[in-house]
């Protein structure tokens, strides 16, 4: 029986970078193309509804070309779980409440059991300190804990691993 693929769930700014509209950061924007291209295929990905939300508040003349990039990947949506979760996030500062997406893009993650959250949010996600205080808490209170980390990381673990084989 072939081996059941890992899942990835991409926060907005995984999305956002692959266009990078505003042309802020060509080479975050580079790693992100090559990490659709390179890695996504040997996973099964997943959005949430807040993605799609975020995505939807795009300027009119990039968000046609956005949801329907990502028209055909499934949408996790917001359940009464997940709000319990974001309310604890909040409850015990994980989160500061002007971040509300970002405690929903991690209860997602979490509820879901997804094994990689893929984000570039360097300050309330995938910093150092604060997935070790994200994982910690969610072991706590026997939340499942997905790997927190950012596309440039995924993309050269899966060419280390490609080497290996």
């Amino acid at each position: 029986m072939p081996k059941a693929k890992q899942t990835i769930y991409l926060e907005t700014s995984v999305i956002s970078a692959y266009f990078d509209f505003k042309k802020q950061d060509p080479i975050r924007e580079a790693i992100t193309r090559e990490f659709w291209q390179e890695v996504l295929p040997f996973y099964q990905m997943f959005l949430g509804t807040i993605a799609l939300l975020e995505l939807d508040a795009l300027e009119k003349k990039y968000k046609v070309k956005v949801i329907d990039f990502v028209s055909g990947i499934p949408e996790l949506k917001i359940s009464p779980k997940i709000e319990e979760v974001v309310d604890l996030y909040f409850k015990y500062n994980i989160f500061p409440k002007v971040k509300r997406p970002d405690a929903v893009h991690v209860a997602v993650a979490s509820v879901n059991k997804i094994d990689f959250l893929v984000s570039w949010n360097q300050e309330h996600i995938t910093r150092p300190h604060r997935t070790k205080i994200i994982q910690d808490f969610n072991l706590k209170h026997k939340l499942f804990v997905p790997e927190i980390t950012t596309p440039e990381a995924l993309l050269l673990s899966q060419r280390e691993e490609n080497k290996e084989l």
